[in-house]
């Protein structure tokens, strides 16, 4: 399976250091010497918003060497204070800036990323006044009127703002509503010529993918039925490129291979 360029990720916010290691491709590094930046091809920047400044030039050289492809800014601060943080590291507001309360949006980006899915994942989404704004992990955003899709409208105006983003960046949903919505949809709503273009490259994408995981599963001398929690039928078509694993799936296909999840995306990776 073709994956994403090596990536390297600095880390300097403690609450994402003991969930988020190196592993395979990925490259956890907690030196923020700017130097490290020179050879890299995707960088990811992970710190607190009241100690940026101790990332000041490594952001810098990487936005110079145009391989920033996100600052993830933990909010350990007042929010209305992020962009004073900002300004006494000396760092101009970003278009790759991600701001954040938790671990769970920097993990679905660079998972997103690890599996070349960047594009067709959701870091994040929000809902201002009449418009949902959603945020793709590959920091692509897009604004969708409520109105342009009927099952949107249909929500109730006192409920849009109760979404949430599924852990592995698949979907946003509206729980009350029963309402589900991935980023291809949010594409096709805004450009219905995008209708297309978006199935050709997921096709290829869930055929590779599949392609990977069958060759993976034979070198492990596993049969299809011997995956548990996830039953012979939908390996099968999880292999054809039918459709992409959710998250939970993903961890039982992992399991079964007697890998952690990291191993066997990694694996997969370098599965041709």
């Amino acid at each position: 399976m073709e994956n994403a360029v090596p990536m390297t990720v600095l880390m300097r916010d403690p609450g994402c250091a003991g969930t988020i290691r190196s592993a395979g491709s990925m490259r956890v590094v907690r030196s923020a010497d700017a130097a490290g930046v020179n050879g890299t091809h995707n960088v990811f920047v992970l710190a607190l918003a009241s100690e940026l400044g101790g990332v000041t030039e490594y952001v810098r050289r990487a936005n110079q060497r145009h391989v920033l492809r996100a600052l993830l800014v933990r909010a350990d601060v007042e929010p209305r204070w992020v962009a004073q943080m900002l300004d006494r590291a000396d760092l101009r507001t970003l278009r790759n800036l991600l701001v954040h309360r938790g671990p769970e949006l920097p993990r679905r980006v660079l998972g997103a990323w690890r599996l070349a899915a960047q594009d067709d994942l959701i870091a994040d989404a929000t809902v201002v006044k009449d418009m949902l704004f959603v945020l793709s992990c590959a920091l692509e955003r897009f604004e969708l009127p409520f109105a342009r899709l009927p099952a949107l409208a249909a929500i109730p105006p006192k409920d849009r703002a109760q979404l949430e983003v599924a852990d592995d960046g698949s979907y946003i949903s509206w729980p009350s509503a029963d309402v589900h919505l991935d980023i291809e949809a949010v594409r096709v709503a805004l450009d219905p010529a995008a209708r297309d273009r978006a199935l050709h490259q997921k096709l290829v994408h869930d055929r590779r993918f599949g392609l990977a995981v069958a060759k993976l599963r034979e070198v492990k001398g596993l049969r299809q039925s011997g995956v548990g929690g996830v039953s012979a039928r939908q390996l099968r078509r999880i292999e054809a490129g039918e459709f992409f694993p959710r998250l939970d799936t993903l961890k039982r296909m992992a399991a079964a291979h007697g890998m952690k999840l990291a191993e066997y995306l990694d694996a997969l990776a370098q599965t041709r």
